[in-house]
């Protein structure tokens, strides 16, 4: 079964609820690796804008990521 929510009207202490179930339920699923997800292209950070456009055009299935430079300072 899959639920969908919106977390956006709700009290801040039911979010941080929310949060932190999701995390002990669903993040161990990514770490053994049982749910994995469909990545369809990695793209450098330089070409969020190409990205964007191939989501918008609906060009793709799966996830697109964008890839930040792990080298480069954080402002």
């Amino acid at each position: 079964k899959i639920v969908g929510s919106v977390l956006r009207p709700r009290p801040l202490a039911e979010k941080a609820r929310i949060i932190a179930r999701f995390a002990d339920d669903v993040l161990n699923l990514f770490k053994e690796r049982q749910i994995i997800p469909l990545v369809d292209q990695v793209f450098p950070l330089e070409d969020v804008c190409k990205a964007h456009q191939m989501m918008e055009s609906s060009e793709h299935f799966g996830k697109l990521v964008l890839q930040v430079d792990q080298t480069q300072d954080v402002q």
